[in-house]
């Protein structure tokens, strides 16, 4: 995503375009793990029984459209150069998908935490180092 959303800044509308392809067909290029811990396949199967085996199509519209929203909003975010609001966009989709995955995933859902918070941890500390190294405006004269 970071990649994508960089472009998007540079306004490369082909590049975006081009990673969430890749993005999108990752799972044909990389191997299934051997050993999957059993908290994280509980998670999966939950996934699954609520995107797929479902009788109701609902939750699997609303994901579709959620993910669209999210991802329309964020390449705007950087299109327009608001790296702020990029961030905000980045927050809030990922507090609303730890936030659905317990609601909707009780136990199962619990696995979604750490690997969300650890990533909103990293695109924060890495946002935060580039403010920190901007280039501090000269006082007027």
């Amino acid at each position: 995503m970071i990649p994508a959303a960089y472009y998007a800044y540079r306004r490369k509308l082909y590049h975006v375009f081009g990673l969430m392809a890749l993005l999108a067909t990752s799972l044909f290029w990389f191997d299934a793990p051997t050993t999957v811990s059993p908290t994280v396949s509980a998670y999966l199967q939950w996934e699954e029984r609520l995107f797929f085996t479902n009788t109701s199509k609902l939750p699997l519209v609303a994901l579709t459209l959620s993910v669209i929203i999210f991802l329309f909003l964020l390449f705007y975010a950087f299109w327009q150069r608001n790296v702020w609001y990029g961030l905000v966009v980045i927050n809030a989709g990922t507090i609303l998908k730890i936030i659905v995955s317990i609601a909707f995933g009780q136990e199962a859902g619990m696995a979604s935490i750490m690997p969300s918070l650890t990533s909103l941890l990293i695109i924060n500390l890495f946002a935060w180092v580039l403010y920190k190294r901007r280039p501090k405006p000269s006082p007027p004269q």
